[in-house]
């Protein structure tokens, strides 16, 4: 009996000694929504040194006008840059060299409407 409570708790405290916790969590932040001819969004993430890759995903759907997306870096360079126009459903999945810093996303209506699911991750 006391082997095994020995046996665990050993167990125990080698599990909670070894997991390590990344220095900088998940970070994830975009748009989940409608948009109408004047809608226009922005959203800021920020990246620390640990993190070298920042992940664009997610879906844009025009019915009528176009919408434009642009993602910036730390340096307000512009890594992607799209004008989507209707009719669309697009799928974006692409990924970047990450710089620490603060990331921008944004999006503008130029007089469309359709839905915006797009998130930048790292």
């Amino acid at each position: 009996m006391k082997k095994t409570v020995l046996a665990i708790l050993i167990s125990g405290i080698t599990l909670f000694s070894t997991c390590k916790h990344d220095s900088e969590d998940y970070s994830r932040t975009g748009f989940d929504s409608e948009y109408g001819k004047t809608s226009d969004g922005l959203t800021i993430m920020a990246v620390g040194q640990d993190i070298t890759t920042i992940f664009l995903k997610g879906n844009i759907y025009v019915e009528t006008g176009s919408v434009k997306v642009l993602l910036s870096d730390p340096d307000s360079s512009s890594v992607y840059l799209e004008t989507f126009n209707a009719p669309c459903d697009t799928v974006i999945n692409t990924c970047f060299s990450s710089t620490p810093g603060y990331w921008k996303l944004k999006y503008e209506s130029i007089q469309g409407n359709g839905k915006i699911n797009l998130h930048i991750s790292n």
